[in-house]
C-alpha cells in the first residue's frame, strides 16, 4: 500500500545589515558570504520514521540591505511502497555572515589574485598590514562620500599594498629638479587666448576620436613621457586624421640629453624639444613600452608623428587652459598627486583640501582631454592618467576646475605644435 510522505523545509537566511557592508568600490567578492548551519527534526506519525529527502536551495545570496530573516517553505510529496506512514521533517537552515577577519582574508586573497601579486613570506606580512590600513581608510572615506561630505569616492586597486610615500617615489615622475641642470632650450611659444573666443560649457576630445586608450606606466616614473606622447597623438590626429599610439619608451630612452632622466622622471617640455630635434616619434608598435630604462633604439622609418615646437600656457591661468583645451586640443599638465586620496580615486570630482598648488610641489604629468560640469554645478577637468585603466574611472579622473588652480593643474601646461 502506498504511503504519502510530506516534507516541509523552512530556510532562514540571516542577512547582513547595510552598516556591515564594506564600502570598497568592488562589485563582487567572489566568495559565499554566508555560513550554512542545518538542523533536521523528524516528526513521526505512524510506526516508521523515514530518512528525509535531500534539500536543494536555489538562487544567489548577496550582501546588502535585506530583511533580517527570509523564510522559504518547500513542500515535497513522495510516494513510498510499504507500511502506511507519514513523516514530517522540519529542517531549519541558518546562514550566518562571515566574520570581519574572514572578509579581510578573502579581500586580501582576491587582491593578490587579480593583480598577480607575489611576495616573500616576510614581505607578505608587511604588505598585508598596509593593505588592511588602506582598506579601512577607503571604507571610512566612502562613508563620507555617501553622506555628501566629500565629492569623490575611492576604491581598492593595484596600489593598495603601498604607502603613499613609496607610491609617489615609484610612479610620480614630473621632475622639477631637472630644471636645475637642464640644457639650454629655446624659448617656447606663449599662448595668447583671443578675447573673442567663445568657450563651450563642456568639451571632450574623446568624443571626437582624438584620444588613444589609457596606458599603464608600471614601475617607471615615466608619466611625463606618457603625457607628452598622448598630446602628440591627439594633435597629430587633429592635423592628419590618423590616431596612432606613439612610443613613450622612445622618450624615456632617448631624451636624456634634453634634460629628462628616463624612469627617474622628466618634463613634458623637454620631451617636446627632443621630438622636435629628431625626425619624430616612433609608433608604440615599432618601439614598445618596457617600463624600464634602455638603450635608444629610435627607428626613423617608423616615425608616426613630428613636433615643430611647443606652446607654454600662462602659469596658474585656468581660463587660458580652458580656452586652449577647447580650441586647440588636449594639453599636458603637471599636478600634485602625492595624496593618498588620489592614489585610490574611483569616481566623482576630485577635490582634496590638502592638495598643494605651488610650482615646486608638482610631481605627476597627465593629459587634460576635456572639461565639464556636474548636475550639481561642480566644474571639472577630464584628466587622462597613466596608472592603467583599472585605476579611477577607466583610467581617468575628474579634477576640480576653477577652484583656485587646484593641485596646481594650470602651473605647467604645455601642448606640442605639429
Amino acid at each position: 500500500m502506498n504511503s504519502l510522505l510530506l516534507y516541509i523545509t523552512i530556510t532562514a537566511l540571516v542577512a547582513v545589515t547595510s552598516a556591515q557592508i564594506p564600502l570598497l568600490g568592488v562589485k563582487s567578492r567572489g566568495f559565499e558570504p554566508f555560513k550554512i548551519l542545518t538542523q533536521s527534526k523528524p516528526i513521526i506519525r505512524g510506526n516508521i520514521a523515514l530518512t528525509p529527502i535531500n534539500q536543494q536551495i536555489s538562487g544567489d545570496i548577496h550582501l546588502g540591505p535585506a530583511n533580517a530573516i527570509k523564510t522559504v517553505v518547500k513542500t515535497t510529496k513522495t510516494v513510498n511502497f510499504g507500511t502506511p506512514v507519514i513523516v514530517d521533517t522540519f529542517t531549519t537552515e541558518i546562514r550566518t555572515p562571515p566574520t570581519l577577519e574572514q572578509i579581510i582574508e578573502q579581500d586580501w586573497s582576491n587582491f593578490k589574485t587579480i593583480y598577480n601579486k607575489k611576495y616573500t613570506p616576510a614581505e607578505e606580512s608587511f604588505r598585508k598590514e598596509i593593505f588592511i590600513e588602506n582598506r579601512q581608510a577607503i571604507i571610512d572615506f566612502n562613508t563620507k562620500f555617501s553622506s555628501g561630505e566629500v565629492t569623490f569616492a575611492q576604491q581598492l586597486n593595484a596600489y593598495s599594498d603601498m604607502l603613499p610615500h613609496e607610491f609617489n617615489q615609484r610612479y610620480n615622475g614630473f621632475n622639477r629638479s631637472a630644471l636645475s641642470h637642464r640644457v639650454k632650450l629655446p624659448t617656447p611659444t606663449t599662448f595668447i587666448p583671443s578675447a573673442n573666443t567663445i568657450v563651450p560649457e563642456r568639451m571632450d576630445w574623446r568624443d571626437e576620436g582624438a584620444v588613444t586608450g589609457v596606458k599603464t606606466q608600471g614601475d617607471c616614473m615615466g608619466c611625463y613621457a606618457f603625457a607628452s606622447a598622448g598630446a602628440l597623438e591627439s594633435h597629430t590626429f587633429r592635423k592628419t586624421g590618423k590616431l596612432i599610439d606613439l612610443s613613450p619608451q622612445q622618450i624615456i630612452d632617448c631624451s636624456k640629453n634634453y634634460g629628462n632622466e628616463g624612469c627617474k622622471g622628466g618634463l613634458m617640455s623637454d620631451s617636446y624639444e627632443y621630438v622636435k630635434n629628431q625626425p619624430g616619434l616612433d609608433s608604440w608598435d615599432a618601439y614598445p613600452y618596457e617600463a624600464q630604462d634602455g638603450q635608444c633604439r629610435f627607428k626613423p622609418e617608423a616615425v608616426e608623428a613630428i613636433c615643430t615646437g611647443y606652446v607654454e600656457l600662462p602659469a596658474g591661468d585656468e581660463k587660458a587652459l580652458e580656452t586652449a583645451v577647447a580650441t586647440v586640443g588636449p594639453v599636458s599638465v603637471a599636478i600634485d598627486a602625492s595624496q593618498r586620496a588620489f592614489q585610490f580615486y574611483r569616481e566623482g570630482v576630485y577635490f582634496d583640501p590638502t592638495c598643494k598648488n605651488k610650482q615646486e610641489d608638482m610631481n605627476h604629468g597627465v593629459l587634460i582631454v576635456g572639461f565639464g560640469v556636474e548636475p550639481d554645478g561642480k566644474k571639472y577637468w577630464i584628466v587622462k592618467n597613466s596608472y592603467g585603466p583599472q585605476w579611477g574611472n577607466g583610467g581617468y579622473v575628474k579634477m576640480a576646475k576653477d577652484a583656485g588652480n587646484h593641485c596646481g593643474i594650470a602651473n605647467s601646461a604645455t601642448y606640442p605644435l605639429v
